[in-house]
């Protein structure tokens, strides 16, 4: 295949997008265990800043917020119907923060 024009989309950088986010949440069930393994295998610094430094977007990760860190997730990494709401409550102004809206 062919390379594509020097000046086609493929070979421009992609701009962050205005109104991104990136939400790192909790997990729950087996907490520890699952956290430590997740720390080993995907370090936040390796992980999470890198895909936060090649988008440009803004960051929320439960850890540094402990009022989104509090939740239980039934199904490991979903809230139940009852706590997404005032999770939603909760993040909201951490959104419009890392919005700047």
């Amino acid at each position: 295949m062919p390379a594509p024009p020097a000046d086609s989309k493929a070979e421009k950088k992609a701009e962050p997008a205005q109104d991104a986010e990136a939400l790192r949440q909790e997990v729950s069930s087996l907490r520890e265990q699952l956290k430590a393994l997740e720390d080993r295998l995907n370090p936040r610094t390796r992980e999470w800043e890198r895909l936060l430094k090649e988008t440009g977007v803004p960051g929320i990760y439960y850890e540094d917020y402990p009022e989104l860190s509090s939740f239980v997730c039934p199904e490991w990494s979903h809230l139940n119907a009852g706590d997404s709401v005032e999770f939603s409550k909760r993040l909201v102004p951490h959104l419009r923060n890392a919005l700047q809206l």
